[in-house]
């Protein structure tokens, strides 16, 4: 199997041997399917050179190909094989050489007839598995007839023991058979296994105040018997109480206890009376107060209801310009986060008048389950206001969230009315998109390519028909074989139509970016690869001049360009 020829053309005036024929060299094997039982020599791949190669160009050396073979059936090729006489075992393999800027590639396998495919029951998730600090079986164990199951976890080796974990967290269980004298070996294949962070339950007790005059910060917590290690804290809604505030007599406050080990343990809140209403009713907590606790909590005492959402977590995020970074507060509740308040004095500081800060970067990206980023109305408004500030040279605003994504926001966007005028909530998401999320037409035209579902919306209204630009970044590892010419991004509608998407690609960062216009409610854009759009490789071309009793000789040439005087 031959692909990927190299192709030599000449241009400009004059004459050449592959004027009108392209000089080519192509990589091929003998066969595209060897079998086990009669090979006897193992597979090697030749490059062949067309008649017209130019004398002045040097030819490739065989002995720099370098052979892979595949572990998931001809997904991807990772194994490098050095020992050439391991080419005659079963497998699929590529065999591959950069040469002059290009890859050379053929593809061959080599079978055993002989044998069958084992027949066996895969492994499944162990359900229901919580954090208690012990070691969790993660899976209920495969059973194969002929071969032996194996089973690994990332960048574990394979054995016939069931993997274990300790941390909640996302595990993935890799497994497969390994094939015996008269079965073959499975490919690879992948199951999904989480255990769950450990709720914490009880409520805090505390002294209870009895007189006026006293804040909340005189009122101390302390947690029940077997929480983890953490810190209290005292909440308005989403954002964090003043120290301040005055405890009334009567009146409920809400607390929320965060982990230390947030890896492991739910964080838990509820509400507590400081100060008791003396005039009749309430039952007191042990602490001498009424109480409620929510996240996973029971409650106790009767003077209040208790909150059945999961409550806010507290955390701070960088907000940077060109040399200032600044730490401002933001609430977390599942997988979105909220920047409702900043001090507007810090905030000038990077977006300030004399500040040449050109991007305003706010960097959720520590953040590794947040999505979705709400920026509230007043922080949109100093923000816009600074961008269209012509005194200063701040011009766009940049949102990066985690696992190498974000979206940019130019000075045009943020020029729009209903930025401008009383200020207005802006909400971005860049979510992964599963099977699920897409219809059938649009699975079709995704396949089985990464696609993201991405949203930017003023107050509850997506960005359409704007004037600006929105740039969107997303981490994407190129597959071996694909060119950075050849990645794109297209906008993909309801019906399955794509529509393409100014693209560009950093092999350094590994991360795609594109330019949209527009956004519907949702948008889905998939990445891509057109082997049309890779250009012939230019670092490397050198243009000749023949002039009349003189020679030139170059080690490298891939374009000729002959001028007569």
């Amino acid at each position: 199997m031959c692909q990927a020829p190299l192709v030599i053309t000449c241009n400009g005036t004059g004459t050449c041997a592959y004027q009108t024929t392209p000089a080519t060299v192509t990589i091929s094997t003998g066969k595209t399917k060897y079998d086990v039982e009669t090979i006897t020599v193992a597979p090697k791949a030749v490059l062949t050179y067309s008649d017209n190669w130019p004398d002045v160009l040097a030819k490739a050396d065989e002995s720099a190909i370098e052979y892979y073979k595949s572990a998931d059936n001809g997904i991807s090729y990772t194994v490098r094989v050095t020992d050439i006489n391991n080419l005659k075992n079963p497998g699929k393999y590529v065999a591959q050489l950069l040469f002059n800027g290009k890859y050379l590639e053929t593809y061959f396998s080599v079978v055993d007839n002989s044998k069958q495919d084992p027949k066996y029951t895969p492994p499944t998730a162990n359900p229901g598995l919580t954090y208690n600090k012990r070691p969790h079986i993660l899976i209920n164990a495969g059973h194969t007839e002929g071969g032996i199951m194996q089973y690994r976890l990332d960048g574990g080796t394979y054995s016939t023991t069931l993997p274990t974990a300790t941390n909640a967290g996302d595990y993935t269980v890799y497994y497969k058979v390994v094939g015996d004298a008269s079965h073959n070996d499975s490919a690879e294949q992948s199951i999904e296994v989480t255990i769950a962070k450990a709720p914490l339950t009880g409520t805090p007790t505390f002294t209870p105040v009895t007189e006026a005059g006293k804040t909340i910060a005189d009122v101390t917590l302390t947690a029940p018997t077997g929480w983890p290690a953490g810190e209290f804290y005292w909440m308005n809604g989403e954002v964090g109480m003043e120290n301040t505030t005055l405890v009334t007599q009567g009146t409920s406050y809400e607390w929320v206890f965060i982990p230390t080990d947030k890896v492991n343990y739910l964080s838990i809140g509820g509400k507590l009376v400081l100060w008791a209403d003396t005039s009749g009713g309430s039952s007191s907590n042990p602490g001498g107060g009424n109480s409620s606790s929510t996240g996973g909590g029971s409650s106790s005492g009767g003077g209040s209801n208790s909150n059945a959402n999961t409550p806010a977590t507290p955390v701070t995020v960088p907000v940077s310009g060109d040399k200032t970074t600044i730490q401002v507060d933001a609430v977390v509740s599942g997988t979105t986060a909220t920047i409702k308040n900043v001090d507007l004095s810090k905030l000038n500081t990077v977006i300030g008048d004399t500040k040449k800060t050109g991007v305003i970067t706010i960097d959720f990206s520590v953040l590794k389950k947040v999505d979705t980023v709400k920026l509230t109305s007043n922080v949109v408004k100093q923000i816009a206001k600074a961008v269209n500030d012509p005194t200063n040279n701040t011009k766009r605003l940049k949102i990066v969230l985690a696992n190498g994504t974000s979206i940019k926001l130019d000075e045009k966007v943020l020029g729009e009315k209903n930025v401008q005028a009383n200020g207005t909530d802006i909400t971005l998401s860049i979510k992964r998109i599963t099977d699920n999320s897409l219809n059938i037409k649009q699975k079709q035209t995704v396949g089985d390519r990464p696609a993201l579902d991405i949203n930017v919306t003023l107050g509850d209204k997506p960005l359409s028909n704007l004037n600006g630009k929105i740039t969107v970044s997303a981490s994407y590892e190129r597959k071996i074989g694909e060119h950075v010419g050849g990645i794109i991004v297209s906008y993909v509608d309801a019906n399955g139509n794509r529509q393409l998407c100014k693209t560009s690609y950093d092999p350094v960062k590994k991360q795609v970016s594109w330019k949209t216009g527009s956004l519907s409610p949702s948008s889905i854009y998939m990445i891509g690869y057109d082997k049309s759009k890779v250009k012939p490789v230019t670092s490397a071309y050198v243009t000749y001049t023949v002039q009349k009793v003189v020679t030139l000789i170059a080690k490298k040439i891939l374009l000729f360009n002959f001028k007569i005087p």
